[in-house]
């Protein structure tokens, strides 16, 4: 057994991913360490999931893709966004877009301890969206991979996640929030996301 963070965890566990919890005490994010077996890593990635249904959908190729970067000697981090999974909060907490790049950022500041060599986030979804507006507000990442990325929050929004809860037979609000499979984005939150554009944030590879 290896020991990690005051607990002790087998070999497959660190490569397949070990819980933990981050960010201050009273919005307390959580996540999945997944580490080299050395735990020798060259660089670390960060996971931005998508929102809603999609980040369901997106577990299982996300959990392989962390487990096979630490099989490479990449450390990983994947987490829930406050108010979503297993992290504090609730579904209708005002300034969620806000809270979420937050907790990107918090994000890398615990990967940066995990090991010495370049930060990059991977975005799926919107969370390519959140990934990028993050580095736009001063996220100290090294990079950034688009996976599958939505270019612009309105269009998410008023297009995509309308139109699959229509097809689930789910009638929108009328406060001003919109109500997605899974999901209901406040009023503040469908505001704030919808302001929100990816950009280019440096040099495509």
């Amino acid at each position: 057994p290896v020991r990690l963070r005051g607990r002790f965890v087998s070999e497959a566990d660190l490569v397949e991913g070990v819980p933990t919890w981050f960010g201050p005490a009273e919005r307390s994010l959580h996540g999945w360490v997944h580490l080299p077996l050395d735990r020798r890593a060259s660089g670390a990635a960060v996971f931005c999931y998508p929102i809603g249904r999609a980040t369901a959908n997106a577990l299982p190729a996300v959990r392989e893709a962390a487990a096979k970067a630490a099989r490479m000697g990449i450390a990983v981090l994947r987490f829930d966004y406050g108010s979503t999974g297993d992290s504090a909060g609730r579904l209708g907490d005002g300034d969620q877009v806000a809270d979420w790049i937050q907790g990107i950022q918090q994000a890398i500041g615990l990967t940066r301890s995990l090991c010495s060599g370049p930060v990059l986030l991977i975005g799926l979804r919107v969370g390519a969206l959140l990934a990028s507006t993050a580095i736009e507000r001063g996220a100290a990442a090294d990079g950034l991979v688009l996976w599958d990325p939505i270019w612009s929050g309105r269009s998410f929004l008023r297009l995509e996640q309308t139109a699959l809860a229509t097809g689930y037979g789910v009638s929108q609000p009328k406060d001003g929030s919109i109500a997605g499979p899974a999901f209901t984005y406040s009023p503040t939150t469908a505001r704030d996301l919808s302001a929100l554009d990816l950009r280019p944030v440096g040099p495509a590879l």
